[in-house]
């Protein structure tokens, strides 16, 4: 059985593609872009991006020329992110 972290936080922005961004409990962020394929548009997979500080949140965040800003109306206990390794 696999089993799946709890996300905190969402961002959501991009230029020419939606990037989302998302927070995991312990602090790690993942992004996922969408990917065009042969049938549309789907969602890839949540990739590891790096750490930030939980107890601060930040209102926005930069990737490449995009800003993604915090999306407080999204359902984030929905998100399925990768769980931290043990």
């Amino acid at each position: 059985m696999r089993t799946t972290g709890k996300a905190i936080g969402l961002y959501k922005g991009g230029i020419h593609g939606l990037i989302e961004y998302a927070v995991r409990e312990d602090g790690t962020l993942f992004a996922r872009y969408q990917d065009r394929g042969p049938f549309g548009y789907r969602w890839g997979s949540w990739k590891e991006k790096g750490k930030i500080d939980v107890a601060a949140l930040p209102a926005s965040i930069q990737s490449g020329f995009s800003v993604l800003h915090r999306a407080y109306n999204a359902k984030v206990e929905r998100l399925r992110l990768p769980a931290a390794s043990v």
